[in-house]
C-alpha cells in the first residue's frame, strides 16, 4: 500500500491512533509522517487541511518487470492486474496509458495500436496511417500496376503475349485462346486500351482496336469509316491477297 510518507505492507497500513485499517480513499498523512484515518485526524489536527495521496505521483517503474514477464513499454515496470490497462500487444499501468503523440489518456474503447507497436488515440491515429484517397481514374491506375510481378511458367497457358506476366481471372481479357492483362490490351496501332467486345486479331498475330483493323486488314477501295491510309506491312499483305484471286 501506498501513501505520501512511503510504502507499506497492507497488514501495516492503519491508523497510528486507533489502529483501524485502512485503504487509499480514507488514509491522511500527518506532518509527523504518519498515517491517520479522517476522524482521527480530525481530532488531533482540528481544521488542518491533511495530505491526500496523489495517485498520479505514483512511481510505476520502481518494481522492475522480471524477464519473461509483460511488462509495461513505457516504464519497463511491472504491471499488476489492479491497474492493468491492455492493448493488442502489450500490458500498461493506467498511468502510462496515454497516446504517445498528444499524450491523451486512453481507454479501451479510444486506443489504437500502430504498426510500431506504440498506442495512440483514434485522431493521431487517422493523421498519422489513414488511407489517402486518389481521384484518378481506372485508366490512370493501370498506368502504376506492375504485371511483370509474377512470372508465367514455361508451358503456361496464362501467359500474357506482350509481358510474359501470369494473368489472373479479375485482369484477364481473351482473345482466340491468349490471355492479355487489362493493361498490356491495347492497339498495336494506336495503343488505345481495348477490350473484350472490341478486340480484333490481325493476321499478323497481334491485337488492334476495330478501326485500325479495318485500316490495316481490310479489303482495297474499303472507306467504311476512315481507310484513306495504309502502312507498308498492309500493302504488301493486300498485295498478297489480290495476286492469290
Amino acid at each position: 500500500m501506498v501513501a505520501d510518507s512511503g510504502f507499506y505492507h497492507r497488514h501495516c497500513f492503519r491508523c497510528h491512533f486507533c489502529s483501524q485499517p485502512l485503504d487509499s480513499t480514507s488514509v491522511c498523512d500527518g506532518p509527523d509522517n504518519k498515517i491517520y484515518c479522517r476522524v482521527c485526524y480530525k481530532r488531533l489536527r482540528g481544521s488542518s487541511k491533511p495530505r491526500f495521496y496523489e495517485e498520479s505521483a505514483v512511481a510505476t517503474h520502481t518494481i522492475q518487470g522480471k524477464e519473461g514477464d509483460k511488462s509495461c513499454p513505457r516504464c519497463h515496470g511491472m504491471v499488476y492486474p489492479a491497474e492493468k490497462m491492455i492493448s493488442l500487444n502489450n500490458w500498461y499501468h493506467k498511468r502510462c496509458f496515454s497516446c504517445r503523440d498528444c499524450a491523451r489518456p486512453l481507454d479501451p474503447f479510444i486506443s489504437c495500436d500502430t504498426p510500431d507497436g506504440e498506442v495512440v488515440c483514434k485522431g493521431c491515429y487517422s493523421k498519422k496511417y489513414s488511407c489517402t484517397a486518389y481521384t484518378m481514374s481506372g485508366g490512370d491506375m493501370l498506368k502504376y500496376l506492375s504485371t511483370t510481378t509474377i512470372m508465367a511458367g514455361e508451358g503456361d497457358d496464362t501467359a500474357c503475349p506482350r509481358c510474359s506476366g501470369k494473368v489472373f481471372h479479375s485482369e484477364k481479357v481473351v482473345t482466340k485462346g491468349k490471355s492479355y492483362h487489362k493493361k498490356c490490351a491495347v492497339c498495336k496501332t494506336c495503343e488505345k486500351n481495348i477490350g473484350t467486345k472490341d478486340i480484333c486479331d490481325g493476321d499478323d498475330g497481334d491485337i488492334y482496336c476495330k478501326f485500325c483493323y479495318l485500316r490495316k486488314f481490310s479489303t482495297v477501295g474499303y472507306r467504311g469509316g476512315a481507310a484513306t491510309w495504309v502502312d507498308s506491312d498492309s500493302g504488301n499483305i493486300l498485295r498478297h491477297r489480290y495476286q492469290a484471286f
